[in-house]
């Protein structure tokens, strides 16, 4: 049996996928018009937003890879069935998060 013939495994990939790919782009687009709006007042400002939008996207790969790498212990954690685990995971892993936001 092929997966992809599977309506539920392609309805639960778009169910997920979409919000992902949405999130993406409107963060493309938010450092485009940050670059555009900026754009009319010279090359150092123009430059400046460029290393702004560097460093946000380093935040963001930082968080990502934070919440991605702490997703997997609770994957695992779920499937050992040790609920009260995954509870301390979360509240480590939203405090990391808050943290590295401030």
């Amino acid at each position: 049996m092929n997966k992809f013939d599977n309506k539920t495994f392609l309805k639960t990939v778009g169910t997920l996928g979409v919000p992902v790919i949405f999130q993406q782009l409107l963060t493309a687009c938010l450092n485009m018009i940050d670059t555009v709006m900026v754009g009319g007042l010279g090359e150092i400002s123009v430059a400046a937003v460029a290393v702004a939008n560097k460093l946000v996207y380093v935040y963001s790969l930082v968080i990502f890879g934070l919440c991605t790498g702490l997703s997997i212990f609770v994957a695992q954690y779920y499937g050992a069935g040790e609920y009260k685990k995954i509870g301390k995971l979360s509240g480590f892993m939203y405090a990391c998060v808050a943290g590295a936001g401030l």
